[in-house]
């Protein structure tokens, strides 16, 4: 993972530790900011800009289901990017390899256009 010197979220210049894991932001808030608009993002993404599901019958319309699952991804990329930092070398550059690859491929098929007029990857 390439170095960090700013907050993810908000930009305000971060200290790295020497040795540990690298920070990505500035504080639980700004984590914690970031999650969520990047769960919109997904969500109004893959539904036109419909409000989130606020019951798990929802979760019954299969446009919601992808956006759950999504989510749920992006999820188990971060474990498995934390799996790494603990794990032993046999098995830390595999999460490692598994967290960027899977990392990858959500951001190429489910992030949003960066600007006006972007058109979607092939």
């Amino acid at each position: 993972m390439a170095a960090v010197d700013h907050c993810l979220a908000c930009g305000a210049p971060i200290d790295q530790p020497r040795r540990g894991r690298t920070r990505l932001f500035c504080g639980d808030t700004c984590r914690q900011r970031h999650h969520r608009a990047r769960s919109r993002a997904v969500f109004a993404l893959l539904t036109g800009g419909s409000t989130p599901p606020t019951k798990v019958s929802d979760l019954a319309d299969p446009d919601l289901a992808v956006v759950a699952t999504v989510t749920e991804a992006w999820t188990v990329a971060a474990k498995l990017a934390r799996g790494a930092e603990a794990a032993r070398p046999e098995l830390a550059w595999r999460c490692r390899k598994a967290a960027e690859a899977l990392d990858a491929a959500l951001s190429r098929y489910f992030a949003p256009p960066v600007g006006p007029g972007d058109a979607p990857p092939p």
